[in-house]
């Protein structure tokens, strides 16, 4: 049986045991928004003096881009001596996962943080028997448990923030203007070659203040374009003139993508506005030439044709219009072959076959010396 004094003890241990275990579950308050370098230091802090702990070694393995953080803390009285064996003791707990008490003064305990496939490890150490006690085990687990919680939440923050800032730093090398739209197709992003291009600023042209620079012309098309397309989920493409910071308008081609999460979740497009006004100039003098060379051609005092291998023109002047009025060689329309009467040189009958238009549909068609003639 206990006597009335050791009850008592019991009862006030208990009594601090609840105290600090709602002190350690406050922690991710005091915390705020601390870095996960802050939020180490300040749980190696709480440990030190809640426990009355001689040291306290925190380990966090680094994981792609994000930098390993370790921090180790003694009592402010102790010599530096306890340093190689905090560090000691936190090599052996990252390896094994525990730290191995013999009979020295100083005695150790672990816990691990639950963080992803690769976990961090906090160690405690004291100079005192039967260190760590249930009640300091419990204290240490709850205090891990809380701070695994922020720190899981702070670097998932910072790798989102390193990647965001990867992905600004290469829409904004990129030559084509980038953009990105949230699931309601609001614009959310874009590089810096858009705001160079239009003189736009971010303030202006974020949700759907880009249609501000579209030609009036198109403004509407574009924009129902681009409603229509994210209420669909569908890519699109449309060609429309945009205004430019110092060249007036200018003739551009915008591509969209629809972007899904790995749960299948929609999440808006991505896509890009590329300058096509060399290209429509190209287009423009190309149709000038066209109009040119069909002009001259239709002008032409002979007739002159060419025809597919099925015996159909493919274009034709004028002059050529009232000798093949159907649009057909004479030895392929049955109607007006029998209006011809063609003669080789020897004055032979020409079969329909050996017509030149006949031959050369058929590929069948060679070099001759022997002239060929007809009358209608």
């Amino acid at each position: 049986m206990h006597s009335p004094d050791e009850y008592r003890a019991e009862i006030d241990r208990l009594r601090k045991t609840t105290r600090d275990l709602v002190a350690m579950t406050t922690l991710p308050a005091v915390w705020g928004d601390l870095p996960p370098e802050g939020v180490i230091d300040s749980l190696a802090g709480v440990l030190l003096s809640t426990l009355n702990l001689d040291l306290v070694g925190i380990h966090l393995p680094g994981k792609g881009e994000t930098d390993a953080l370790e921090i180790i803390r003694v009592r402010r009285d102790a010599t530096d001596s306890l340093l190689p064996a905090a560090q000691a003791a936190l090599d052996a707990a990252m390896q094994s996962g525990e730290v191995q008490n013999d009979d020295a003064p100083l005695q150790f305990g672990t816990a691990r943080f639950g963080i992803g496939s690769d976990p961090g490890v906090v160690v405690i150490g004291a100079r005192r028997a039967g260190f760590p006690s249930e009640h300091e085990r419990l204290l240490l687990g709850v205090a891990a448990n809380q701070a695994a919680a922020i720190l899981q939440r702070r670097l998932a923050e910072r790798a989102l923030a390193r990647s965001e800032s990867r992905f600004q730093d290469l829409a904004d090398a990129a030559p084509a203007m980038l953009w990105v739209t949230e699931p309601d197709g609001r614009l959310s992003f874009l590089s810096r070659a858009w705001h160079e291009f239009t003189a736009q600023d971010k303030g202006t042209s974020l949700a759907f203040g880009w249609t501000a620079a579209v030609h009036p012309d198109e403004r509407d098309a574009a924009l129902h374009t681009v409603v229509d397309a994210n209420a669909r989920r569908a890519p699109f493409s449309m060609e429309h003139r945009l205004r430019h910071a110092v060249d007036g308008y200018r003739w551009v081609i915008a591509t969209g993508q629809p972007r899904f999460a790995a749960n299948g979740d929609f999440l808006g497009f991505v896509g890009n506005v590329l300058d096509i006004s060399d290209r429509k100039r190209t287009e423009q003098a190309l149709h000038e030439t066209r109009d040119t060379l069909v002009t001259m051609f239709d002008a032409l005092p002979v007739g002159v044709a060419v025809a597919g291998q099925d015996g159909k023109l493919l274009l034709s002047n004028h002059a050529m219009h009232r000798y093949l009025p159907t649009g057909v060689l004479p030895s392929l329309d049955e109607e007006r072959y029998m209006r011809w009467t063609a003669f080789h040189d020897d004055g032979r009958l020409v079969e329909r076959r050996d017509f030149a238009g006949a031959r050369a549909a058929s590929a069948s068609c060679r070099a001759s010396k022997r002239a060929t003639w007809a009358t209608m």
